[in-house]
């Protein structure tokens, strides 16, 4: 897969996003039903993997636009930390509060399916965003950000590129539970084993920083002393790439150590201006939350099906479709540098 920089189309989007409205989507949820269910207003909580975390207040912000279009109540609630269970509580506090609809972003499906089980079982509309889960059973549905199959080919080539296809390269992640990242390592492991054109680039090491600004810090300086020959650090997360180019920037390798991965615009802006990073990429995050909203307020009022195969209306960003895995991919991956990164505010 060729790496493109796309330099106005996602900027075209989020202008998109910011304008969706009731007039806009005379198909949509609220334009069927109104602002409540049968048994009262529509209920929509959000349970990120942790708050704090740029990249789900990105989220955040799509939810909370969507709900003043369609009229239904958001919540958000979540733990400090990206622990494995930490998210059952708010599940079940979210059971007990009789929501329309769970919306949550998994840091560990298998641990949280019995929880979200018990919450379909209770009438609860349930689904992931961000990534689904092996057991399609605990959800409804999945918000993707983009198609994922490319991602450990992307991520490869993202810094196989800056590395001149040679060289020792450590990836810094989030959990080790995390179902999205370890998905997309793994992809980066076929790609490096089977492609001969990755014949003399090593993967070292992977460590993790659980998406904590602190631990990803210590975790990106561990990496620099245990190899110091290291060329390039592959970071797929919104925390450990700002972490990792802090540290690099204040260190005798920033601008011949590669540092690329998946991030916020906002938050490597000023690394990609000061040398510290030449590119990285993501995709829009707040797009799923604004697709999330119009689907669980949907589902909520019965006007939409979440079934392989069924479209919606997410106003201005158009008709999505729920493919036969029972998923909507929100967007296209987009590659952020110098060029265009003072287009994104997100």
């Amino acid at each position: 897969m060729s790496i493109r920089t796309i330099p106005r189309f996602l900027l075209t989007a989020l202008a998109v996003t910011t304008m969706v409205s009731a007039t806009a989507c005379q198909k949509s949820p609220s334009a069927k039903s109104g602002s409540t269910t049968s048994s009262g207003p529509v209920k929509v909580v959000y349970i990120p993997k942790n708050l704090g975390n740029p990249y789900f207040d990105a989220i955040v912000a799509g939810f909370k636009e969507t709900s003043q279009t369609l009229g239904y109540q958001f919540e958000e609630a979540g733990p400090a930390s990206p622990d494995p269970t930490a998210q059952i509580p708010f599940i079940d506090a979210a059971i007990q509060k009789k929501v329309s609809a769970i919306a949550i972003s998994p840091n560990d499906d298998e641990a949280l399916l019995p929880s979200l089980e018990k919450a379909k079982a209770a009438g609860v509309k349930v689904i992931t965003i961000n990534s689904d889960m092996k057991a399609t059973d605990g959800r409804d549905a999945a918000i993707m950000p983009t198609d994922f199959s490319p991602m450990g080919k992307f991520l490869l080539d993202l810094a196989a590129q800056q590395m001149n296809y040679t060289g020792k390269f450590a990836i810094l992640s989030a959990t080790s539970t995390a179902p999205d990242q370890n998905a997309w390592i793994e992809g980066l492991k076929k790609e490096l084993k089977n492609d001969p054109q990755y014949a003399k680039m090593q993967l070292v090491d992977t460590v993790y920083g659980d998406d904590q600004v602190d631990k990803s810090t210590t975790q990106a300086r561990a990496l620099l002393t245990k190899h110091p020959d290291l060329a390039a650090i592959i970071s797929p997360t919104a925390v450990g790439l700002p972490a990792a180019a802090k540290v690099i920037s204040e260190s005798p390798q920033k601008g011949t150590l590669v540092l690329t991965g998946l991030g916020l615009p906002s938050s490597m802006k000023a690394y990609i201006q000061d040398g510290t990073v030449k590119k990285f990429g993501l995709w829009d995050p707040k797009r799923e939350g604004v697709i999330a909203g119009y689907l669980l307020a949907g589902m909520a009022r019965g006007t939409i099906t979440a079934q392989p195969g069924a479209t919606f209306s997410a106003g201005s960003l158009g008709t999505m479709s729920i493919t036969p895995a029972g998923q909507v991919i929100s967007g296209p991956l987009v590659t952020f540098d110098g060029s265009n990164i003072s287009q994104f505010n997100f």
